[in-house]
């Protein structure tokens, strides 16, 4: 479903990284004082910014983002979570 919503914003690439040992990323939190670890990221790739917001503010823009939203409730935690929007800057690799 969300791929199909995704496509429907005009989303070229859609990744989900899910989080590997949790006691791993528990001791690299604690030893760098960060916040408890995630369960996971998301990437949603885009032609442009340009493109993903002229894409919310068509009609079935604005039905695909509801229709994910309403299925995210299912299994995000959405006040505690976090999105952004970002540029890519490649510097090794």
């Amino acid at each position: 479903m969300a791929a199909e919503q995704i496509q429907v914003l005009g989303g070229y690439r859609y990744v989900q990284s899910h989080a590997a040992d949790a006691t791993q990323n528990l001791l690299l939190s604690t030893t760098r004082g960060a916040d408890e670890p995630i369960d996971a990221i998301v990437e949603v790739w885009f032609p442009s910014e340009q493109a993903l917001i002229t894409a919310l503010a068509t009609p079935a823009g604005i039905e695909a983002n509801l229709r994910l939203t309403e299925d995210e409730k299912n299994f995000i935690d959405l006040p505690r979570s976090s999105f952004c929007l970002t540029r890519e800057h490649v510097l090794l690799g």
